[in-house]
């Protein structure tokens, strides 16, 4: 016979995600703030407004926090999600590249500090890269399907041509908005984007 959980139980378990969830919002904002170097887990404890020993309970330092915090991003599709469906209108390449473009940036420009963190640490560190790859790859898969459903076009190398377009996308995100270099006309720079993106996506 199925034992029932307990009331009790049932609210004790929740009080321990939702401090869970406290920490690793909370390092999220350290991360993207102050950077990864620069925070404690007795900062990000003290800016949960938790104790250290509990921040210790759930985790065993920081780097495990940092881990933790990514696969509750990429798992949970804060960025994927943000990806929003692409219109049943745009039916073109280059309209579904303009408009995936148009979500990245407004991705970069939210979460600006984190994109500038997670830059640096996966050039740094072997796990952080590995999460990054893992959820790249959803990012593709994603919107390959979304590109092949909107077109009525199947992509041969699809996975490849989608990873080109992506690099294109996310440069020109870096360079407008991460790394803020001074451009003369950003209109002009981003049409040749959307124009070097939707042309992996055409050549045969």
């Amino acid at each position: 016979m199925k034992q029932i959980e307990s009331t009790p139980q049932k609210g004790l378990q929740k009080r321990a995600q939702k401090t869970r969830q406290k920490i690793i919002d909370s390092s999220f904002q350290l991360f993207s703030t102050k950077g990864y170097q620069n925070v404690t887990v007795d900062d990000i404890a003290k800016n949960a407004g938790v104790s250290t020993g509990a921040a210790y309970r759930y985790f065993g330092n920081k780097k495990e926090i940092l881990l933790v915090l990514l696969e509750d991003v990429f798992n949970n599709k804060q960025f994927i999600a943000e990806i929003k469906d692409i219109p049943s209108s745009l039916t073109t390449y280059q309209e579904c590249v303009t408009w995936i473009l148009d979500c990245f940036v407004e991705i970069h420009e939210k979460y600006v500090g984190f994109h500038e963190e997670l830059e640096a640490l996966r050039h740094l560190d072997q796990d952080v890269q590995k999460l990054y790859m893992q959820c790249e790859d959803k990012e593709i898969d994603f919107l390959l399907a979304a590109i092949e459903k909107r077109t009525g076009k199947k992509l041969t190398q699809g996975k490849d041509r989608v990873r080109v377009m992506l690099k294109c996308i996310e440069d020109y995100c870096n360079m407008i908005i991460v790394e803020d270099i001074i451009v003369g006309d950003k209109e002009f720079i981003k049409q040749k984007c959307i124009q070097a993106a939707t042309s992996v996506l055409e050549v045969n």
